[in-house]
């Protein structure tokens, strides 16, 4: 009974892993992009703030 339940609790912690590396690796990617988009205006504003101003 010991032996037949083991292999189910093995799958149980290996798709809980799985989906907790998935959703990291989710919040990651979403992090990068919000990061990029926060580069990207901050260029785009010390591009165009001067010409505006002049």
């Amino acid at each position: 009974m010991y032996n037949d339940a083991k292999p189910t609790t093995k799958l149980f912690f290996f798709f809980f892993f799985l989906r907790t590396v998935i959703m990291l690796l989710g919040v990651a990617t979403v992090n990068v992009l919000q990061l990029g988009t926060w580069l990207g205006r901050c260029v785009l504003i010390e591009q165009w703030v001067p010409r505006a101003v002049h």
